[in-house]
C-alpha cells in the first residue's frame, strides 16, 4: 500500500485516507513514507 502511495505522490497531488492499522509501527505506512524521504503531518480534527 505504501509503495502504491509513493509511486502516486511522484506524479500528482494526492489526498489518502486509510485505516488505523496501516498507520502504525516499523512497518507502516507513516514509517515507510518518511523513510523514502516524505514529510508526514497529521491533519487535527475539526
Amino acid at each position: 500500500m505504501a509503495r502504491t502511495l509513493s509511486g502516486l505522490l511522484r506524479r500528482q497531488t494526492v489526498f489518502c485516507a486509510v485505516g488505523a492499522a496501516h498507520l502504525g509501527g516499523g512497518k507502516g505506512m507513516l514509517s515507510r513514507l518518511k523513510k523514502e524521504g516524505y514529510i508526514v503531518k497529521p491533519v487535527p480534527p475539526a
